[in-house]
């Protein structure tokens, strides 16, 4: 687990702010009409938060394991819900 998601280094960002940027990126892109898969291509830590976001992990509960190169990581689809963004679903966890 993240042992604590507010430890932020100098001049750097936490695991939360992290997670916050990816959940920005993660809304919007559910606000956009598009026709089939959507690939994101990224680091692993985005990775991480981004697969724990959708799948309605709060950043205090989500696990840092390690990933290896080339890894898919399938999430669920954003329009399956009429059109809510993954904030608005999972706000009643």
């Amino acid at each position: 687990r993240v042992a604590d998601p507010d430890a932020r280094p100098d001049g750097g960002e936490s695991v939360r702010d992290l997670y916050q940027r990816v959940a920005s990126f993660a809304d919007e892109l559910a606000t956009r009409d598009h026709p089939g898969d959507v690939a994101v291509v990224a680091h692993g830590g985005t990775l991480r938060v981004l697969y724990a976001y959708l799948h309605g992990i709060a950043v205090e509960r989500m696990a840092w394991e390690p990933l290896e190169n080339g890894r898919i990581l399938r999430c669920p689809a954003q329009r399956q819900d009429h059109g809510h963004t993954p904030r608005e679903r999972n706000a009643d966890k």
